[in-house]
């Protein structure tokens, strides 16, 4: 095997900085292109006889090479993604802060006519430590409003699933038995449809946030609210129909979203004395709900219950009212009098079999926490 990867990064960047009176600023506008191929080659010969002579160095020792089992193989991927992005820094009076973000994206791994996807965000934060009303406060050493909303592509699907692919096989669905002899010569086939409208799978967003330090800054923390919807969903689906010529397709699933949202809250509290000890205590705690909407299929498979024993059926999925990765399974309630298992019969159709596959939780979870300390 003969493996040969390049890796083009060119990245250009141009920065201006201003200020007038309680006004600063800062522009910046870049540039970025990288290109990524990939190859490789490879073949293998079999059924070597014992001896002191390494394969490698003598590889004509091989006693078995026939095409059935020594067929060559190889693959090569281009991959390109150029940027365009632009970004503006603005403060005023150095307690209103506001950033602006555009960007355009250009992959290869998309459509003629969606090669590209724009992405603008926007944040802006409000010290309110500075303004006046609050120099009366005496604990309070900073405390921060901020708030920002944005655009995200995703574009992490292999290459080439716009064009369709092809294999070569031997049987009567790909070919005619034209030779004498009867049998069928070497036919070309469907392994992939093409997609030219295949685009960017799009997250849009929404953070919330507060900033404090209490205390000449003993006593300091974060409270932060996200919300985040991803649509345009890039699936690998399976078309149902029997006159579809291939046995997959790449796709982006009109309508359905996958929302995060949740709370992060973190506090920490840090004490220095005279004797130069100093140590700190802390926590933080996530709480988040995911949730798939307006699915347009009963389950889309994401899992299988693969390894040693195991008979690699599909257990997970995307359910449309579930988290990801929901455990789609019979449900069970317990023993018969032979001692066999007892699943639901959740359809009420009278027979237990595929059809009553129900959600029954998911592995996702809902809050996840921290506490540290340091000395």
């Amino acid at each position: 095997m003969n493996n040969y990867n390049r890796n083009y990064l060119v990245e250009n960047y141009l920065t201006y900085t201003g200020s007038k009176g309680p006004h600063k600023y800062t522009i910046l506008a870049g540039h970025s292109y990288q290109k990524i191929f990939l190859q490789g080659r490879g073949t293998s010969i079999n059924n070597f006889p014992i001896s002191g002579v390494q394969p490698i160095y003598n590889p004509g020792t091989g006693q078995d090479l026939t095409l059935a089992n020594n067929r060559p193989t190889g693959f090569a991927e281009i991959n390109e993604l150029q940027s365009f992005f632009g970004r503006i820094n603005y403060q005023f009076k150095e307690k209103y802060l506001f950033t602006g973000i555009f960007r355009a994206d250009g992959s290869t791994k998309f459509g003629e006519n969606n090669k590209y996807g724009y992405f603008p965000s926007f944040s802006a934060g409000w010290i309110l430590s500075k303004e006046e009303f609050m120099k009366d406060i005496s604990f309070i050493s900073y405390v921060k409003l901020r708030g920002g909303w944005g655009l995200t592509g995703n574009q992490e699907i292999p290459s080439k699933r716009t064009q369709a692919l092809f294999t070569s096989s031997i049987s009567g669905t790909t070919s005619y038995p034209l030779l004498v002899s009867g049998a069928y010569p070497s036919g070309i086939t469907y392994a992939r449809l093409a997609n030219p409208d295949l685009q960017w799978e799009v997250s849009s967003q929404t953070d919330l946030g507060l900033d404090f330090e209490l205390f000449k800054g003993k006593l300091s923390g974060t409270v932060d609210y996200f919300r985040k919807v991803t649509d345009n969903i890039l699936l690998r689906f399976i078309p149902a129909d029997p006159i579809q010529p291939a046995p997959e397709v790449w796709i982006n699933v009109e309508d359905m979203t996958i929302t995060n949202k949740g709370l992060e809250l973190e506090l920490n509290y840090r004490h220095n004395n005279t004797e130069g000890i100093s140590y700190s205590v802390g926590g933080n705690i996530t709480f988040i709900d995911n949730i798939v909407e307006n699915s347009p299929y009963s389950v889309i498979p994401s899992g299988s219950a693969s390894g040693s024993g195991l008979t690699s059926a599909t257990i997970n999925g995307y359910i449309s009212g579930q988290p990801i990765g929901t455990f789609y399974l019979q449900k069970f309630i317990g023993f018969n009098a032979s001692g066999l298992s007892v699943y639901e019969d959740a359809n009420g159709d009278g027979i237990v079999n595929d059809k009553d596959r129900q959600a029954l939780g998911s592995a996702l979870p809902n809050r996840i926490f921290n506490l540290y300390g340091t000395i």
